[in-house]
């Protein structure tokens, strides 16, 4: 390869790596101009002297700050999500000085609450000057949709999940022993279940509209305790669960109570789980 290929390789390349990029003219006309925004290019806007360019950023930027290298030949003025860039004449020693390109070629550097902007403000005097820049953000777009489909599917799947727990864990189990037996004290039938049968890991005692919830307790070696329960509707009835299965348990609502005796206790016992759902498992930290 010859020195002139090699310095035309080189100077091909330095050109490309300067490059700023001018906004795409609309098909009306070309002054109003669009811009996809990217934190890597360099904005060429044309400028002319008596008018006014405006750069239309998202509605929800606000600008912090504005920088360019040659404050006195520009008037920057911001409101709200817009800029507005003009050059203008300044007094130096010798009097008025106007706008002229390419004098008054120089850069600008936006900051804002979201983006940093930067752009080449050209001074033209016969082309035509860029009336309004308006920046769209397709690359924010996809990761945000991106990033709401992501927590669509994690909330979806987290309802799924849930669903899943509540539906497992609500499942009454089918009974495995029918054989229990009630003592029901005198004044005491309104506490008496309707029915009553055990899976093997938990009790259920079945309850219509007429009867009131009693609490539950369990009877061993002389001694009652209080038994973990949780309401569950199945067709006309409320079911009591009980967290277990035992000789004996006892019913109680003030003064009434109710004895239940399972007659087939150990009998036929479920396998050992930590919930009535052979799918949902408690775990205990």
């Amino acid at each position: 390869m010859n020195k002139m290929v090699i310095l035309a390789a080189i100077f091909v390349f330095v050109a490309g790596a300067f490059a700023a990029v001018t906004p795409q003219g609309s098909s009306l006309d070309a002054r109003i101009t669009y811009q996809k925004y990217s934190a890597k290019n360099v904005i060429k806007i044309y400028a002319k002297d008596g008018y006014v360019t405006v750069l239309d950023l998202d509605n929800e930027e606000r600008v912090i700050d504005m920088f360019t290298g040659f404050v006195d030949g520009w008037d920057l003025v911001n409101k709200g999500s817009f800029v507005s860039i003009k050059p203008k004449a300044f007094v130096g020693k010798n009097g008025v000085i106007t706008p002229k390109a390419p004098d008054w070629n120089t850069n600008l550097i936006l900051t804002t609450n979201k983006r940093v902007y930067v752009f080449d403000l050209v001074l033209v005097e016969k082309q035509q000057p860029i009336y309004k820049v308006t920046f769209s953000y397709p690359d924010e777009v996809v990761l945000k949709n991106q990033k709401q489909q992501a927590e669509e599917a994690f909330l979806k799947k987290q309802q799924d999940d849930e669903e899943y727990i509540a539906n497992n864990l609500g499942k009454l189990n089918s009974p495995r022993n029918w054989n229990l037996f009630m003592k029901v004290n005198k004044n005491s039938q309104n506490i008496a279940p309707v029915f009553a049968y055990e899976d093997g890991i938990f009790t259920y005692l079945g309850f219509d509209n007429t009867k009131s919830i009693p609490t539950v307790y369990l009877w061993e070696n002389g001694k009652e305790s209080i038994l973990n329960t949780y309401m569950k509707e199945q067709g006309e009835h409320q079911i009591l669960v009980i967290h277990k299965v035992a000789p004996k348990i006892i019913l109680r609502a003030g003064e009434k109570v109710v004895g239940i005796l399972n007659g087939s206790f150990g009998e036929n016992p479920a396998p050992q789980r930590t919930t009535i759902s052979s799918e949902v498992f408690r775990e205990v930290q």
